[in-house]
């Protein structure tokens, strides 16, 4: 069995990993699911979660994971596992690019308040749309890219200044 921590805003979440001859038992949250993965290309994977097939792509900046799951993306940190959870470091505003690709939809401007989970650029890749969304709420204080620009993986997107 393998157990880590990983943040997610400003909860910190163990998930353990258990390896069995075909598949694997995750548990999070108390939940524990049947998956099978299969690595399509680098970073990207088909995914059969309790019988059901789902596409992920994995991007990783530093420390942070951006995980595409179902059109959503998570922006998770791996965590040391006796770190008290007020000295988790808080999440950076700077929204970066989780994957190459085409900005289709800049939803923010300058100087615009924005919710957690808002959405603040769309990017296309491989004929998918993912959402980047906003960690948390605050303001955007500079939008870095326009729709139709080509970003890299890792481009800052969105600077977003965490409210108080």
């Amino acid at each position: 069995m393998v157990e880590f921590y990983y943040q997610f805003g400003d909860e910190r979440h163990a998930v353990s990993l258990v390896r069995k001859e075909d598949h694997f038992e995750v548990t999070v949250r108390g939940r524990t699911y049947t998956a099978k993965a299969r690595e399509i290309k680098q970073g990207f994977f088909q995914l059969n979660v309790d019988g059901a097939l789902h596409k992920c792509c994995v991007a990783r900046d530093g420390v942070q994971r951006h995980v595409f799951f179902d059109s959503q993306v998570f922006r998770l940190e791996k965590v040391e596992a006796l770190l008290d959870p007020n000295q988790f470091a808080k999440l950076s505003g700077d929204i970066k690019s989780p994957i190459s690709g085409k900005v289709v939809a800049v939803k923010v401007a300058d100087g615009d308040k924005v919710e957690a989970n808002q959405v603040l650029v769309v990017i296309e890749a491989m004929k998918m749309e993912y959402q980047v969304k906003s960690p948390f709420a605050g303001t955007v204080t500079k939008v870095h890219h326009k729709a139709l620009d080509q970003v890299d993986i890792g481009a800052k997107l969105v600077e977003v200044m965490e409210a108080e």
